[in-house]
């Protein structure tokens, strides 16, 4: 048996990406992730992490609100793609982070709020 589920919270990278298409709507979201860790000379480090976000339904109408800054929980299942290159035709790869849950934590501006997709009827 196998499991398929990620969870996150960090900071949006920038404002959604929308994709409106008949029949199905789409969003892009980049967000960031920080691990504080001290090294191995006790010295206190950070390192960011960028994960790339789909989200597909209604749930778009959701995000097309939030905003970069914006503090996120995202719950989710990791999916891979591969692809040739049209122009190269070298082999390329892309993992990302297909949303199924998304809670606003914290807007950049306000101190605080909290949203979540869960009062989005599916």
């Amino acid at each position: 048996m196998s499991l398929n589920q990620c969870n996150l919270k960090g900071h949006l990278g920038k404002k959604p990406l929308i994709k409106r298409n008949e029949g199905l709507n789409s969003a892009f979201l980049s967000l960031a992730t920080t691990e504080n860790y001290t090294n191995s000379e006790g010295k206190k480090q950070e390192t960011t992490n960028w994960v790339n976000i789909k989200v597909i339904g209604k749930t778009v109408d959701f995000v097309n609100d939030l905003s970069k800054g914006d503090l996120i929980f995202v719950s989710g299942k990791i999916k891979a793609e591969s692809w040739t290159d049209k122009e190269s035709g070298d082999k390329r790869f892309s993992q990302y982070l297909i949303a199924k849950r998304i809670d606003l934590i914290k807007k950049k501006d306000i101190s605080t709020t909290i949203f979540s997709t869960d009062d989005i009827p599916f």
